[in-house]
């Protein structure tokens, strides 16, 4: 078996060995989000793959959505794994009876790599930001990609040439989100929700205030327009400037922990083993995704706790 778009048309195969797989007509799934994107991801890590694309997987199969998830990430990540796998990932979960549940995972149907020097990966990312179908961004990409200052309250390096230079080609992770919402904002001022799905609290408002320090120093700066500031990344203030205040929104979600692996977790590898050609292997061992309650000792391999204690169900996503 491969894990191909190709290779899993061999349904009864992957079946037999006791996978699930999409529900839905993927070729069509496929090209429709990639004509008429709706979701688009940044941080496409474990998290990404265990818990939204799998909510997304379940979605597509019972019909209630048409169209998957566009993933933002890495070049390594995008071209060492979800590129050559063709977009599909595999979730395990582990039940508290010990029996584990195995799904291929096909919601995510295109990534992209989020360089501003890259320009058909950027140009593709500005594509996307332009289509009115496009209804949400959200992010796993840790607290700390928020951060625009160092331990001494300066601005970081990045952060700083950023905000001299403008949303042209921006350097820093959140200074190329901000340059892509004002790319929507010229064409259009078109609607969107923002939401942070990072583990820190109230995080779509930590969010909120890194996007917009950039949109006002960069209309300091001259290189956007006040009118800008306020209409699309400042509704509090759009209020006072009687312009419209809901083309963007900013959501705060729940946030997850982490807990320590089960020392039986050789089971996994055995379990992936017939796949390892297929699948790298440093990414296959790689993180354990979990939501639980509490602080934990972080082990390098985690999962992802459903229960108020105990392991009901962790879920692997490689």
């Amino acid at each position: 078996m491969k894990l191909t778009r190709e290779g899993l048309k061999e349904k009864e195969a992957w079946r037999a060995k006791g996978y699930r797989i999409p529900e839905y007509d993927l070729e069509k799934v496929v090209k429709e989000t990639k004509e008429n994107p709706c979701w688009l991801h940044f941080g496409a890590g474990n998290i990404f793959k265990a818990f939204q694309a799998n909510v997304v997987q379940n979605l597509l199969n019972e019909g209630v959505l048409d169209r998957g998830i566009i993933a933002v990430g890495n070049a390594e990540s995008i071209e060492k794994v979800n590129r050559p796998h063709d977009e599909l990932n595999i979730l395990m979960t582990l039940k508290a009876d010990g029996t584990m549940e195995k799904t291929v995972v096909g919601s995510v149907v295109e990534s992209c790599i989020l360089d501003a020097e890259n320009v058909p990966e950027y140009d593709r990312l500005k594509e996307i930001f332009t289509k009115d179908s496009l209804q949400m961004i959200s992010f796993t990409v840790t607290e700390k990609a928020y951060s625009l200052v160092d331990a001494a309250g300066e601005f970081l390096p990045a952060i700083a040439e950023d905000f001299e230079k403008g949303p042209e080609k921006p350097k820093s992770y959140m200074g190329k989100v901000a340059a892509l919402l004002y790319h929507r904002y010229k064409n259009g001022e078109k609607p969107l929700a923002v939401v942070s799905m990072d583990n820190c609290s109230h995080n779509s408002d930590i969010l909120h205030n890194t996007i917009n320090t950039f949109a006002v120093k960069w209309a300091e700066k001259g290189f956007t327009g006040k009118v800008a500031v306020a209409v699309y990344v400042e509704p509090i203030q759009a209020r006072t400037l009687e312009v419209p205040e809901e083309n963007i929104s900013l959501i705060n979600s729940p946030v997850g922990f982490v807990v320590s692996l089960p020392e039986d977790v050789e089971s996994y590898e055995l379990e992936i083993s017939g796949l390892a050609e297929h699948v790298d292997a440093a990414f296959a061992k790689q993180a354990f995704d979990a939501v639980g309650h509490g602080e934990y000792d972080i082990d390098p391999h985690h999962v992802e706790n459903e229960g108020e204690g105990n392991i009901d169900s962790c879920k692997l996503g490689t």
